[in-house]
């Protein structure tokens, strides 16, 4: 457990804050796994902080994005396309109006606004 919190506070996983009166604390327990060797014996110990109540779910349906990727899944396949994230990147650099190229690029070529 010292390792994991060790590794918290360098990181800089979390930071602690004054919580606001309309908010409710996340509480957190510690999850336990050994690790063991083919023959059976210990090998490790792993401990990690997780929040409480919020469980993984394995199915989440059809998507349509996914880390700003999106996502169009059909009978034929699934296709992605970085649209919107190329123009959130534009966005944010102010470079909306900037002339297309077309994709994919050379490689280590690099985009400059003139």
């Amino acid at each position: 457990m010292n390792e994991e919190i060790h590794a918290i506070e360098k990181n800089n996983t979390w930071e602690l804050t004054t919580l606001p009166k309309e908010k409710k604390p996340i509480g957190v327990k510690w999850m336990y796994k050994t690790k063991y060797k083919l023959n059976g014996e210990v090998e490790s110990y792993k401990a990690r902080l997780v929040a409480k109540g919020y469980t993984q779910k394995s199915d989440l349906g059809l998507m349509s994005y996914f880390l700003g990727i999106e996502v169009k899944q059909t009978d034929k396949g699934i296709f992605i396309s970085q649209k919107k994230y190329d123009g959130d990147i534009l966005k944010k650099f102010k470079m909306e109006a900037c002339n297309s190229i077309l994709r994919p690029a050379e490689e280590r070529l690099k985009l400059m606004k003139y």
